[in-house]
């Protein structure tokens, strides 16, 4: 069950177990809060990784995102700028901004995105 909007009768929690997983290979996100519930403007979910991947730059000219890091060390490449992330820190990335990961431990990520639509 998926949150409900404005409108609509009820708003309640949503449950990380009620959500399906959707497989974007080699990313499986859990989308708690899609962003067709909020006028396009928000979706928040839980995004995991597998060990030792390393992604392509890329950018997002419709929206800025937002991740908390839950578990998993890496890199994230932001522009030029190379940062070091592990768990419990978090990082904006504006939209239009290149970006990538690259996670160098024995185990995946596992992060919260939050991304907010223009």
């Amino acid at each position: 069950m998926r949150v409900k909007i404005k409108g609509e009768k009820t708003i309640k929690p949503v449950s990380i177990e009620e959500v399906t997983e959707e497989v974007l290979s080699p990313q499986v996100v859990k989308e708690l809060i899609d962003k067709n519930q909020h006028g396009g403007k928000v979706s928040i979910g839980v995004s995991t990784w597998p060990a030792r991947f390393k992604g392509e730059p890329h950018f997002h000219s419709d929206r800025d995102e937002y991740f908390y890091f839950l578990e998993g060390d890496g890199t994230l490449l932001i522009g030029e700028k190379e940062y070091s992330v592990s768990p419990n820190m978090a990082v904006r990335i504006p939209r239009n901004t290149p970006h990538t990961f690259s996670w160098t431990g024995k185990t995946g990520l596992r992060m919260v995105f939050i991304n907010c639509y223009y």
